[in-house]
């Protein structure tokens, strides 16, 4: 879809665990994720964000980012820290925002998932994405925090032969 702009969904994690350690993993989170939106072309690319622990929630839909930068960073930086780790949920609400009527036709549909891949609860965070690309999500990304867990995090990119690295994989784990 080259040319036609972008709808990206940040998948945020708002887990206990992100509290730890004087709240590193929060703020590794917030600073990877604004940097993120920091970069992006603002005339053809949206935004939502979604924030999981034991559920998930549709912290802003598909918000324009020349018009919404700063509705996007206030939704960033309020991700807060408490609950499960239900990754999948997010995922799935992700999903859902992605291929829903706010999304642009002709715009890639992209998730970026960012946590410390520490699952405590529901569906297989690689299935979940896995299903989600089968929905028409056409690449998502995992971006894992300090000391995040490495298997959790490339599961959710490694694609439906569960390799990471091989030609059917979502996108990159950083």
């Amino acid at each position: 879809r080259a040319g036609g702009g972008l709808d990206l969904a940040l998948v945020l994690d708002a887990s206990g665990s992100m509290g730890f350690n004087g709240r590193a993993g929060e703020q590794a989170q917030e600073a990877a994720a604004l940097a993120l939106v920091a970069g992006l072309p603002g005339a053809t690319t949206s935004v939502a964000i979604i924030r999981f622990n034991d559920s998930a929630s549709l912290a802003l839909p598909l918000t324009p980012v020349q018009a919404g930068m700063s509705a996007i960073n206030a939704a960033i930086v309020g991700t807060g820290a408490s609950g499960g780790t239900n990754i999948g949920k997010g995922i799935n609400a992700a999903a859902s925002t992605l291929t829903g009527t706010r999304h642009t036709p002709g715009r890639t549909q992209m998730m970026v998932v960012i946590s410390d891949g520490e699952a405590t609860a529901g569906a297989n965070p690689g299935e979940r994405a896995d299903a989600a690309i089968a929905r028409g999500v056409d690449n998502i990304h995992a971006v894992g925090v300090p000391g995040h867990s490495v298997p959790t995090m490339r599961g959710i990119v490694n694609g439906t032969d569960d390799v990471f690295g091989t030609g059917d994989d979502h996108g990159q784990h950083r």
